[in-house]
């Protein structure tokens, strides 16, 4: 089953590469922005409002609030930046000259597959499945490491960019928490007949 999970990896990071190394350096430089900053405003924003919908009538579909709002806010998110970086402020596609542009675009393309990649296994961990599904992918111990595990490499960036001392009040994004919280609840889906938790 864990080669289930690598395929799906690979996958984003393939058809994310694929898209993305036509369009040069300039042009996934802005997709590599968008991804990160979407991704970031989607991990930092999920969890209250998540907490909201739960509390305004929707708490029977708890297991798999959290896996939706991540992505629906990564969505707007992206669409919004994607408008905003590509269209009001570079209105013109910057061009470098065919040595730095043939390396770089890969590259960038590279960047923005693995960026992606990352995101995807670690909005996993919030996928309404049981807790060792994936042979156990999701289930990390204290030493593992970032580079191997390209969840953890997603999260350790969210905790790195979303740390209260940044924010200031609130918080903050903490990867183990994250990994726990949802460990917990993947464990607690594993004992429900179904996704619909009776209230």
């Amino acid at each position: 089953m864990i080669y289930l999970y690598y395929a799906i990896l690979a996958t984003i990071f393939f058809a994310t590469f694929a898209m993305c190394i036509d369009k040069g350096l300039w042009s996934n430089t802005l997709s590599i922005i968008n991804i990160l900053l979407s991704g970031l405003i989607a991990f930092g924003t999920y969890e209250p409002l998540a907490k909201l919908a739960a509390d305004k009538g929707m708490g029977e579909y708890t297991f798999v609030l959290d896996f939706l709002f991540i992505w629906a806010i990564y969505v707007l998110a992206f669409i919004l930046m994607h408008r905003v970086a590509s269209q009001l402020l570079s209105k013109t596609r910057m061009r470098f000259k065919n040595p730095i542009d043939t390396v770089g675009g890969p590259l960038t393309s590279a960047v923005a597959g693995w960026l992606m990649m990352c995101l995807v296994a670690a909005t996993l961990h919030a996928a309404p499945f049981e807790r060792e599904c994936f042979g156990g992918a999701l289930v990390h111990q204290n030493g593992d490491s970032a580079i191997t595990n390209p969840d953890l490499a997603w999260l350790s960036i969210a905790q790195t960019a979303l740390n209260k001392d940044n924010l200031g009040a609130g918080k903050g994004f903490s990867l183990s928490d994250y990994v726990n919280d949802f460990s917990k609840q993947r464990a607690g889906l594993e004992k429900q007949e179904s996704l619909r938790v009776k209230r």
